[in-house]
């Protein structure tokens, strides 16, 4: 008798393991310091999942957190880097220490690490997109969306609100509209690869973060 409930003691622990190991999405989606990151979004009549969601964390202090939202879940970083297809990344700021001039230090922080080093050839568009961390105040609950969308380009939104075209300006390979950063297809190529490469590059922003994006941190 003894021995049957040590056996079912260990299955029962085995069992909560593996739950512990689960990395599917819960139906709703997932909640981050209670910021919740659903299931499934909507975006340019396309229909985008949750990837996974995690925090930054910079100096001990957590200071956003994040979901990635892509047309096809998977757990390798490359093909999401590389996939020509439609994808979001969703920031929410949870710390009152991070303001529109520090996040933009950290996005162009992250892009030097994603195009190790030499960020002169998008130098331009990721001036423009900083815009939308600096052209108002920030603060705790700002929700930032980072869209890209296959022959369109990318759009900036902060609390649903997209930026117009006089917000983000005219650039020397197209225009933006609608919110959508217009670069010609090539910009749009390399444009695409080094800003999601912040998060999941092979010198990631946040170790942490990028396995949490992937659905892998508990593997």
């Amino acid at each position: 008798m003894y021995k049957l409930h040590i056996i079912a003691l260990i299955t029962a622990m085995s069992m909560t393991c593996s739950a512990a190991k689960s990395t599917s999405i819960p139906t709703g989606g997932i909640t981050i310091s209670g910021i919740t990151f659903p299931e499934k979004i909507g975006y340019n009549k396309k229909v985008l999942y949750l990837n996974g969601a995690g925090t930054r964390t910079k100096f001990f202090m957590n200071i956003y957190v994040a979901g990635l939202y892509v047309s096809k879940k998977t757990k390798d970083a490359a093909t999401i880097i590389n996939a020509n297809e439609s994808m979001s990344m969703r920031i929410t700021i949870i710390s009152s220490m991070l303001t529109g001039e520090t996040m933009e230090n950290a996005i162009r922080e992250g892009f030097e690490r994603s195009m190790n080093g030499d960020v002169s050839e998008i130098k331009e568009q990721i001036d423009q997109v900083c815009k939308a961390f600096t052209s108002s105040s920030t603060k705790v609950g700002d929700q930032y969306d980072l869209n890209f969308t296959p022959g369109i380009g990318f759009s900036t939104t902060k609390n649903g609100k997209s930026y117009t075209s006089s917000e983000f300006g005219k650039f020397s390979n197209g225009k933006a509209q609608d919110g959508n950063l217009a670069f010609s297809p090539g910009k749009n190529n390399i444009f695409k690869k080094a800003i999601f490469g912040i998060w999941l590059g092979d010198d990631p922003v946040d170790d942490g973060l990028k396995a949490s994006l992937l659905g892998i941190e508990d593997e």
